[in-house]
Formats: C-alpha cells, structure tokens, sequence
C-alpha cells in the first residue's frame, strides 16, 4: 500500500509540474478535460502520451501518427 501512495504522490507532482510547465491550472480538474488546441486531445491524454498541448497537431497527417509510448519504461 506505502508503494502506491508513494507512486500516486510522484505521478500528482508529475502532472502537477507539466501543467505549470504549459501553462494550465493543477488545482482546477476541468483543465483536464480541456482542449488547448482544438485538436481533437484532451490535456489529460496528450500528457499521457508526452505530447506538448499547446501545439496543434493535424492529426489527419499519418505523418503526425506515431506511437509516444514506445520505448518507455512508465508512464511515471
């Protein structure tokens, strides 16, 4: 049970730090469900997949399709 508290505290701080970064308020949860762009991602699920949410990407252009998580070890 200590682990996943420790790792729910480290993923909370992650998030916390990636919407300062760009932007975005920690403390308000519909920043979450918030689209920046209007691209179509939710803020949530491009920090997920380690995408910058302030840029627009077309994703129509296959050359814009790749898979972010490959490679990666966590998503943490």
């Amino acid at each position: 049970m200590k682990k996943i508290l420790v790792t729910l505290f480290a993923a909370t701080l992650s998030l916390s730090a990636w919407a300062q970064k760009y932007g975005l308020n920690p403390n308000d949860a519909s920043d979450a469900n918030g689209d920046i762009t209007g691209d179509g991602y939710t803020n949530i699920e491009k920090y997920i997949h380690g995408i910058d949410p302030t840029k627009k990407v077309d994703w129509t252009n296959l050359e814009n399709n790749h898979d972010t998580l490959l490679g990666r070890k966590s998503l943490l």
